[in-house]
């Protein structure tokens, strides 16, 4: 029987607990033979990633690695590309030291060993040529003082001492090395400041030596118009494809290898409004693969929601595969299988394996929540300044054993995603239902210059970060108070990192909101834009414009400047070992706050970084954001033990 509660009360079974525990990551499915290898990140283990191997005709599964063995690359300070499989060996980036070690595949007890023995060097984006015996790989170098200089490296696995040689230099940034099917060739991504590499990459290939070494150098794609490339693949019969948003979406091409150095028209596979990529933040990223000489497996992305199909190269036809999935990546195949992850708005991410246009679930971290207690996604768009119209999804509250009191509508929380340019998805967070569950609306906004829509949308952001994406979170609450989904006395701004960034310049600049949370974000564009890692260390160039020359543009965007305008509660969460947003930006805003009587709450982790991924910090972040809200809007709270302390309240 439902009781009646106030909004932002009511008792839930997405606990903390519960969430941090669904806080496991997956990433980077492979398949060899009947065994899929996946990465699985935990939270319970102070975020150790580990490398698992399960049969998919079997039911147990079984760590590669064990304590206190960790796979993670820093590469470009979010890494990816951390590992590779071949028929015999598990090549891997250790986490601690970043070298580079191998394990025996069929070894359960093997204990790994080193392949490389550097100090201040990051791989990623290993590559395993077993026509030469060597990895390939990209090798990110901290050796000297200044910027990180980046190459593409061979590392021979014929003799001991390994030898690291260098083959690709000169670019700013390296990705996707990748041995074509004969051993004849190797293609890769590179691209140069001021870019991102979803705003401008180059596509190169070299002949390769009887010795492994490179020949002369052709740029295949990327050098006649600006365009982003992602994810270059050989098929099965050795000719190279890759996607390429040079007609607005990112869509699938393809070149004949007898042709690829004669300058030809690029045969483009897909022609859809879609995306078929997604930007490249890390390394090892994957939207489709060959299941056979003559059929790829892809995801797409229209209206927000992802899709699986199969396309037939011999007529460019495209067949959704229907699955219970609106989010899927991270596509691996060989010979007519394949394994990818998948979540839909009632299942977190899971591995699959796929055959037959059938999907497997290899893993079962989702916990089988009642449907009922689920919020579903509305997608909805709304117009926003300029004439222009933005996305967003709204989840309404939703618990079965709760129902408002008369008369009343919910806070509602709007939440910015990172990036700026990253986009939200529709698969189940269980971040997003610790709120409904307790009475809380929720607005997860695609803003404009969000992925996912195709490059001019994405593209509408450049030179206005701090103004349009504030734009439309503003927009998307006013927008859900006229409808009459909210309270409109009782609205929250949340999002971590740039959404950080976006929140802090709502609470200062604008005043729709009537309070917030910034989860390790950017308070002071002049700091992020003079003391950054080298991946983003131009990326404001297009985002606000080039430093120094719009020196004044910061600073006018920058909430740290304008902080005595910041007159709402807020609450601040900040990892001590964040290389990305570093912590003095938190605490200027904390402090600035403290000295305008502004209510400000502010928790400090000393060991994590950008992106909380330890369960107590999970736990405890979660807990004092509740806590924050039902004391700020003056609800009913049954914390007996304040996780926080708020000043000025």
């Amino acid at each position: 029987m439902k009781t009646k509660q106030e909004y932002g009360t009511w008792p839930s079974i997405f606990d903390a607990q519960a969430v941090a525990k669904s806080g496991v990551r997956l990433a980077e499915p492979k398949i060899i033979g009947e065994h899929c290898y996946w990465l699985e990140s935990r939270p319970f283990e102070k975020g150790r990633c580990v490398i698992v191997e399960k049969q998919y005709t079997k039911t147990t599964s079984r760590d590669v690695i064990l304590s206190p063995w960790s796979v993670r690359s820093k590469a470009h300070e979010y890494g990816g590309g951390a590992y590779c499989v071949t028929s015999n060996t598990i090549f891997f980036v250790n986490a601690v030291d970043q070298n580079i070690y191998q394990v025996k595949r069929t070894d359960p007890s093997a204990v790994p060993s080193a392949i490389t023995n550097t100090h201040n060097y990051y791989y990623a984006d290993l590559c395993f040529d077993q026509f030469h015996e060597c990895l390939f790989a990209v090798c990110e170098s901290h050796k000297n003082e200044g910027e990180a200089k980046t190459f593409l490296v061979r590392i021979d696995l014929s003799k001991s001492p390994h030898k690291v040689s260098i083959v690709a230099e000169g670019c700013d940034f390296y990705s996707n090395p990748e041995v074509s099917p004969d051993g004849k060739y190797l293609s890769w991504l590179s691209w140069n400041h001021p870019h991102m590499p979803w705003q401008s990459t180059q596509l190169s290939v070299a002949h390769l030596s009887e010795s492994g070494g490179l020949g002369k150098t052709y740029c295949i794609a990327g050098s006649e118009i600006e365009q982003s490339i992602f994810q270059p693949q050989w098929s099965p019969a050795g000719d190279l494809f890759w996607v390429s948003d040079k007609n607005n979406w990112w869509n699938i091409y393809s070149c004949k290898q007898r042709e690829l150095f004669n300058n030809t028209e690029h045969n483009q596979i897909t022609a859809l409004a879609a995306e078929f990529a997604t930007p490249q933040w890390v390394f090892g990223m994957s939207t489709y693969g060959f299941l056979n000489a003559s059929t790829i497996l892809a995801t797409y992305t229209q209206n927000g929601e992802w899709k699986l199909a199969e396309i037939d190269l011999n007529n460019s036809q495209l067949n959704d595969i229907n699955i219970d999935c609106t989010a899927v990546n991270a596509i691996d195949c060989q010979e007519n299988c394949a394994a990818f992850i998948g979540a839909s708005p009632c299942t977190e991410p899971e591995v699959f394996f796929y055959q037959q246009k059938k999907p497997q679930r290899l893993t079962e971290h989702s916990k089988l929540f009642e449907k009922n207690w689920i919020s579903k996604p509305k997608t909805f768009s709304f117009p926003t300044t300029d004439n222009e119209k933005a996305k967003a999804f709204y989840y309404a509250p939703c618990n079965p054993n709760a129902e408002p009191l008369e008369d009343t509508k919910p806070p509602v929380i709007v939440v910015a995603h990172g990036g700026p340019t990253g986009a939200t998805t529709t698969q189940m967070q269980t971040k997003i239902q610790f709120w409904t569950s307790r009475g809380f609306a929720v607005i997860d906004v695609n803003y404009r210059g969000s992925t996912g829509y195709g490059r001019k949308y994405r593209d509408s952001l450049n030179t206005h970060w701090g103004i349009k994406d504030v734009d439309d979170l503003c927009r998307a609450c006013e927008y859900a108070a006229d409808q009459g989904w909210v309270d409109s006395a009782k609205k929250i701004v949340k999002g971590g990192s740039a959404g950080g960034f976006s929140v802090l310049a709502a609470l200062t600049f604008r005043d729709t909101f009537d309070a917030g949370t910034s989860l390790y974000g950017i308070s002071d564009l002049e700091a992020l834009a003079t003391d950054t890692h080298k991946f983003e260390a131009h990326y404001l160039d297009s985002l606000v414009g080039p430093y120094p020359q719009f020196k004044s543009r910061y600073r006018e965007r920058s909430p740290i400047h304008a902080i005595t305008q910041l007159k709402k509660p807020i609450l601040v969460l900040q990892g001590g070992e964040d290389k990305v947003v570093p912590p003095n930006q938190a605490e200027r805003i904390v402090n600035a706050a403290k000295a305008n009587l502004v209510p400000v709450a502010y928790a400090y982790y000393p060991t994590e970084g950008h992106g909380f991924r330890q369960s107590e910090t999970l736990i405890h972040s979660l807990e004092a954001e509740l806590y924050f809200y039902q004391k700020i809007f003056g609800l009913e709270c049954h914390s007996k033990n304040p996780p926080i302390k708020i000043e000025n309240f």
